[in-house]
């Protein structure tokens, strides 16, 4: 059973992009699979990444949904 197909998108350098949709619409699972978190399954992924010789890595990022970070842990070592 296919959980996403077709999903494409663009965004161009200054933009930002928000990723929204109803409960179900396959918004985490798609924001798991370009942030690598997804690591089963068939996963089939062309993303074209333009950048002047930095990494994008640092301009990506995106908020959990739910706070999973441990209360014991420190900002540090949540991080």
């Amino acid at each position: 059973k296919a959980i996403l197909d077709n999903v494409s998108g663009r965004v161009v350098p200054g933009e930002m992009m928000a990723i929204l949709g109803p409960s179900g619409a396959g918004k985490t699972t798609l924001i798991d699979i370009l942030a690598q978190k997804r690591k089963s399954g068939h996963i089939m992924i062309c993303v074209t990444l333009t950048t002047s010789g930095a990494s994008a890595h640092p301009r990506v990022g995106f908020v959990f949904q739910q706070d999973v970070l441990p209360r014991t842990l420190t900002v540090r070592e949540a991080l």
